[in-house]
């Protein structure tokens, strides 16, 4: 065997050694570190998938949960909306009630110093359908009031009965005016007597 030969096959056993170690010492922390990184990457996937199957979860819950509350503000809405013309429907017949009242009570004073008795039964039957109403939608207090005046005066003979008159009128005006534009009795008085 020549020199040459012998000097190639030495390389050739070098490298296969120093290929052989490499292998034995660098592939396997390599092959170790991609194995980490493939687990750690499907662990990842995983774990995204969970995330992504409970933020849907989650997402079709708040969904369903803003479905039932607009709902919820809907018939609200609606109930609020029926309860108000109800109630706008009531205050209006109390105060056309108490407007006919007045009405009717002044048109029967006029017709008894004129003393047209035509007319003072049309206006009686008139104070008296408007007493009907006001029993049926006047508030607690007027309704007392002017049960007061008509079982102690009936009529507006005296002082006192004028009086009585004036606070059951006094008294629907505080229900049917705001506050700010409330008068005094003895003005009620001047404006009916």
């Amino acid at each position: 065997m020549s020199l040459f030969t012998y000097g190639m096959l030495l390389l050739q056993a070098i490298t296969l050694l120093t290929i052989g170690w490499m292998i034995k010492q660098y592939f396997p922390s390599y092959f170790s570190e991609k194995g980490k990184n493939l687990a750690t990457k499907e662990d990842i996937g995983r774990i995204t998938a969970e995330v992504e199957k409970v933020r849907l979860v989650y997402a079709t819950d708040l969904e369903t949960t803003k479905n039932e509350l607009q709902r919820g503000i809907e018939r609200t809405r609606h109930d609020l909306s029926l309860a108000l013309e109800a109630s706008n429907r009531y205050e209006n017949l109390r105060v056309q009630a108490y407007v006919d009242f007045v009405r009717a009570v002044g048109g029967l004073a006029v017709s008894q110093r004129n003393e047209d008795a035509s007319e003072e039964r049309r206006y009686s039957a008139q104070v008296a359908e408007a007493k009907v109403r006001i029993a049926i939608y006047g508030s607690k207090e007027v309704a007392e009031q002017l049960g007061y005046f008509f079982a102690k005066y009936g009529a507006l003979t005296s002082q006192e009965a004028m009086l009585s008159f004036m606070n059951a009128i006094q008294q629907m005006r505080e229900e049917s005016v705001l506050p700010s534009e409330q008068v005094e009795t003895n003005v009620i008085g001047q404006l009916l007597f």
